[in-house]
């Protein structure tokens, strides 16, 4: 049974309130949840935002919009039941990830992902991927390269947990 196989999860709900935005309407409210597993083959995260722009429109989705990424990954080492370490690595993975929401947003993302132990960091992740944007959208043919990580810091007898990511994409030459 797929449930059996969960060896860990965490679940988060965030409430986000801006003003002074850019892009979009300049107020925003926010409401993401958050889903981290990890499994018998690998490890998943989801994200799912839904935005609200205090009855101010945006010009391609409205007064609120949804967007959300499902990034599985598959774990060499857990499926071959080998290690796959050298040097930092600690292992390799085909790093996946679908983004999805309203407006002309779905991709689809491939590419090869590693677990890296670096000294202080909880966990460290670097994921490559290929881009491949539904539709007629530019964008194919441009790798993006996600690092991941979180570290703790102990402060008087609790701690403090720093984590995050981010993307950044080039295009393929």
């Amino acid at each position: 049974m797929l449930f059996r196989s969960v060896q860990w999860q965490s679940n988060s709900l965030t409430y986000l309130y801006g003003q002074n935005f850019a892009v979009n309407p300049e107020t925003q409210q926010t409401f993401t949840f958050e889903h981290a597993d990890g499994w018998k083959y690998g490890d998943n995260f989801l994200f799912i935002d839904k935005i609200f722009y205090n009855g101010k429109g945006d010009s391609q989705v409205g007064d609120n919009t949804l967007y959300g990424e499902l990034s599985p990954r598959l774990s060499l080492g857990k499926i071959f039941d080998r290690k796959f370490e050298f040097g930092p690595i600690k292992d390799v993975l085909l790093a996946m990830t679908y983004e999805f929401g309203e407006g002309d947003v779905e991709s689809y993302l491939i590419g090869p992902g590693f677990d890296l132990a670096i000294p202080g960091f909880d966990y460290f992740q670097l994921n490559f991927y290929q881009r491949h944007p539904d539709g007629d959208r530019p964008g194919n043919n441009v790798w993006q390269i996600t690092p991941v990580w979180s570290y703790t810091i102990p402060v008087r007898g609790s701690d403090i947990l720093i984590d995050g990511y981010m993307e950044i994409g080039r295009a393929h030459v």
